[in-house]
């Protein structure tokens, strides 16, 4: 876990007007009291008022903020030119991370106490702080760059648009240099390979040397450098320098050389060669998933090697196996080229890995395998756990009170410690009291128990190991992969980002951990769609691993939006647009603006009325509002929301239909005969996947018993008791609802043909016994007839 601390130090530095939500309490103007500068436990002396950075590690803010009132506040940083520069993360609540360079000797900074991000609205309070680094001669002539660069044994040249030809096949060496730096101060060179970083540490006098470095290269390879003095971050420039030519940037430009050999490779499992490896992906990084089942001490690990081109010689093979920077595994071998040609194993013996068992971070779960002959290297990552699947789990956050209404989408698209991260108005929790997060499982045993925990903390805090556990139990893995888990939660400790982490055990294997972050903003935010079909609920499952409405294409959609935060004085105009899928080939169409008032988001009854013929072919929609305003952009948040709907036909929700007809064009199960029991009629019906049929009241909230009648709905179900759609059900000759067919249906039927009072949609279908389409005289004879006995209506 230590590794990821600086890592999210670094992240934090770089963000720009970030800003800290405080939870305060008094009435009384908030002033900020400032306690000193801080590195590691040690203040900074002061000369004359001004700070003296004598360290190379992160120069600490420490506040404290007095007469607390009951509004969020924001610490921003601001420098000497009025930007933003003093981000970093908030750890304990009293320190804040300022960022010195060594660019210039003297920095000042202004600390704001306000009630807005920007500090744009109002100012409580500010204090000015001054910063004198120390050893600014000694570092303001100094340089790191590199020189001597190789592939293979090939010195490397520059061309005349300053780029490093490089072929993609070959690693690159190169030794890289300091001058005028300070001899015993540590210096942190970041390899940034691909996606992957790795940091390494050496003192001035090391560089003044010169220290040998070299890069794999595999044809997917991108490469750069940077080097900051210790811990302060920013203050060198990246490593572009080459000596000869003093080039400040120069970019590697890689390209196919076919005069190398090439080889293919592919891990087995030895003694299961036939067993397949599960395969993952994760930030776009392609992996293969390793189970304990089939690797372990007994049954190790092998390369399979195929190669073309290769000469009747020796080459050298090496296999390194890493776990972040750490080196677990290396074996090194000769092979003969004509048996590379051919195709050979080399086996990994003595090589077992460890399940993971570090909660609170992803990237603990992957191993790098690297494999060069000679100087041509590949690299790829491996997961391994006891299912032998990339298992995952995939988070959705509700409010209202569980009615399970979609969340907006997460503004920013980030994520945290593998958490998706949600932008919140920060009165969410205020007007629902409590949100509830969905957990829906992918890839899990359906046939296994696993043990899963819910923890709550602050995301910056994260690092401090601070969260507690507000949940636990143990769970099938088909209930996680089919139905999911919900939590209701609450943010008791008024976190400015509280954050849920779920964890997912076996034992003491961790098989997942990840959650949601609610990033609490001041700007509004929409919280949630609400969507009915023709006066029907439309119901949210999980389809495909994302959450999505179940709709039957025939219904126009009404969609309620909902926000927090809005001001009900103003109107605000977002762009609508739709997206649809058809052969699996998606469409985007942009229907223009929609005019909402901030009364009605906020109280959730603005209203979309979709009503268009979308088609016979259309498989889903992906419906989308955004609106931007200059303060939600300047905490970069968009006003935005959306959500997916997945077309059924309610036909093929059914296994057998012969007895009843159900008509996939008006959504409803009609040819019922009088006086069907509900028992019979659910037993009658066979849906599909082991599902079921349950009977509910024209307003879809009370379960009936009895009989069932015209304008009833039938909720179908999947085997997990999940509500998949609504269904009208219609009576033959039923027009007043109670499943018979009497007097009072002769009556309206009657009425309907004087035009006195219409009947209209599933009772006017009800009322047409002789299935003409309208109902008329020869429909109310033979309800008649059904009344007197004398003929009853089929």
């Amino acid at each position: 876990m230590k590794k990821f601390v600086s890592l999210l130090l670094v992240v934090g530095i770089l963000l720009q007007n970030f800003a800290f939500i405080i939870p305060v309490k008094a009435l009384e103007t908030p002033k900020l009291q400032i306690n000193g500068i801080k590195q590691g436990d040690k203040y900074l002396e002061q000369e004359n008022g001004v700070y003296l950075v004598d360290g190379y590690d992160w120069v600490y803010l420490d506040y404290t903020i007095l007469n607390y009132n009951n509004e969020n506040l924001y610490i921003r940083v601001v420098d000497e030119l009025g930007n933003g520069s003093g981000s970093g993360y908030y750890g304990d609540g009293n320190s804040l991370i300022i960022n010195v360079g060594t660019s210039k000797e003297f920095h000042n900074f202004t600390i704001q106490l306000c009630n807005s991000l920007d500090c744009s609205d109002q100012i409580y309070d500010s204090k000015t702080i001054n910063l004198k680094v120390t050893y600014f001669n000694e570092v303001k002539d100094s340089k790191i760059y590199f020189t001597n660069v190789k592939q293979a044994d090939k010195e490397v040249k520059i061309n005349d648009n300053n780029q490093l030809l490089i072929n993609n096949k070959e690693n690159i060496s190169f030794t890289l240099k300091g001058e005028n730096l300070i001899d015993d101060a540590p210096y942190i060179i970041e390899k940034h390979i691909s996606n992957r970083v790795e940091r390494l540490k050496f003192f001035g006098s090391e560089l003044e040397q010169g220290v040998e470095l070299n890069v794999p290269i595999n044809g997917k390879t991108s490469f750069s450098l940077n080097a900051s003095l210790g811990d302060i971050f920013g203050i060198r420039q990246s490593v572009y320098y080459l000596e000869d030519n003093q080039i400040y940037y120069a970019r590697f430009q890689f390209y196919e050389d076919d005069t190398l050999p090439a080889y293919d490779y592919q891990l087995v499992y030895t003694d299961y060669l036939g067993e397949q490896m599960g395969h993952g992906e994760m930030a776009g990084n392609e992996y293969l998933v390793v189970s304990s089942k089939y690797h372990n001490v007994d049954h190790t690990l092998s390369y399979y090697l195929k190669g073309d081109g290769y000469l009747d010689q020796d080459y050298d093979v090496t296999v390194k196996v890493l776990k972040g920077d750490k080196i677990l595994y290396t074996k090194q071998d000769k092979i003969n080229g004509l048996l590379l040609n051919e195709g050979t194993y080399i086996e990994l013996d003595g090589l077992v890995l460890e399940v993971n068992t570090d909660e609170y971070f992803y990237d603990a779960l992957i191993y790098d395998f690297d494999i060069c002959i000679n100087f041509v290297e590949n690299t790829m990552g491996v997961k391994y756990n006891s299912i032998g699947k990339d298992a995952y789990v995939g988070t959705d956050v509700f409010f209202e009170n569980g009615l399970k209404n979609l969340s907006s989408f997460a503004g920013d698209g980030n994520h945290y410690f593998e958490s998706l991260v949600y932008d919140t108005n920060k009165d969410v929790f205020n007007k629902y009291s409590s949100i509830y997060l969905s957990f829906m499982g992918k890839d899990f045993n359906d046939d296994e128990e696993y043990e899963y925990a819910l923890t709550y903390g602050n995301s910056v805090d994260y690092i401090n190991d601070e969260y507690e556990v507000i949940d636990e139990g143990t769970v099938k893995g088909d209930i996680l992969n089919h139905v999911g888990l919900l939590f209701e939660v609450v943010n008791r400790n008024n976190y400015s980002d509280p954050s849920y982490q779920l964890i997912v055990k076996k034992g003491e294997e961790i098989i997942y951990t990840g959650g949601a972050v609610l990033n609490l903003v001041s700007s509004p935010t929409l919280a949630n769609a609400r969507l009915t079909a023709d006066d029907k609920n439309v119901y949210l499952l999980e389809a495909d691993f994302q959450f999505s409405y179940i709709a039957t294409r025939n219904a126009p959609l009404d969609i309620k939006i909902s926000g927090i935060g809005f001001d009900e004085e103003q109107d605000y105009v977002f762009n609508f647009g739709y997206s649809f899928i058809i052969n699996g080939e998606s469409q985007y169409i942009s229907d223009g603006k929609v005019t909402f008032s901030g009364k009605e988001l906020n109280e959730g009854t603005a209203s979309i009325l979709f009503d268009e013929d979308i088609g016979v072919n259309v498989e889903s929609l992906n419906f989308y509002l955004y609106y931007d305003i200059e303060e939600a952009l300047s905490e970069w948040v968009a006003i935005q929301g959306g959500f997916d709907v997945t077309f059924v036909d309610s036909i093929d929700l059914f296994q057998d239909t012969e007895q009843y007809v159900v008509d996939n064009l008006e959504d409803l199960i009609k040819n019922i005969h009088k006086n069907t029991s509900v028992a019979d009629f659910v037993s009658s019906l066979s849906v599909v996947d082991n599902g079921k049929v349950k009977i509910y009241d024209a307003t879809g909230t009370n379960e009936v018993e009895g009989n069932v009648g015209t304008g009833m709905l039938a909720r179908v179900m999947n085997e997990y008791e999940q509500s998949i759609l609504d269904m009208d059900i219609v009576v033959t000759g039923d027009v007043s609802g109670d499943g018979n067919i009497s007097i009072t249906d002769l009556v309206k039927v009657k009425r309907h043909l004087a035009e006195a009072q219409e009947l209209e949609g599933v009772y006017e279908i009800a009322g047409n016994v002789t299935e003409t389409g309208e109902i008329g005289i020869t429909d109310l004879v033979k309800i008649s007839r059904d009344v007197a006995q004398i003929e009853e209506v089929e």
